[in-house]
């Protein structure tokens, strides 16, 4: 979906290259990973973190906001959404 200066749209961060498909190397101001990270898993983070680099700008930022142990977004998860000790379906 694009509208304007944003422009949202679904990828595997763990797959490499898979941002670059959608968007030009080095093209993006600021990239946002809302629970994100809690659905990678820890193996896949460097090539999740890569392929979030390799669009972002000079100076880019990486906005995110995930899970903390214990805090009330994560406590709303049924047991069988959880993969890992912290890993989430």
């Amino acid at each position: 979906y694009s509208h304007g200066r944003c422009r949202a749209f679904v990828a595997d961060l763990t797959e490499p290259g898979s941002l670059e498909k959608t968007v030009p190397a080095g093209s993006i101001d600021v990239v946002t990973c809302i629970f994100v990270f809690s659905a990678v898993p820890p193996e896949k983070f460097s090539i999740a973190i890569d392929n979030i680099r390799s669009v972002l700008r000079p100076n880019g930022l990486i906005l995110f906001r995930d899970y903390c142990r214990d805090d009330a977004a994560q406590r709303r998860f049924k047991r069988d959404r959880q993969l890992g000790e912290s890993l989430f379906v």
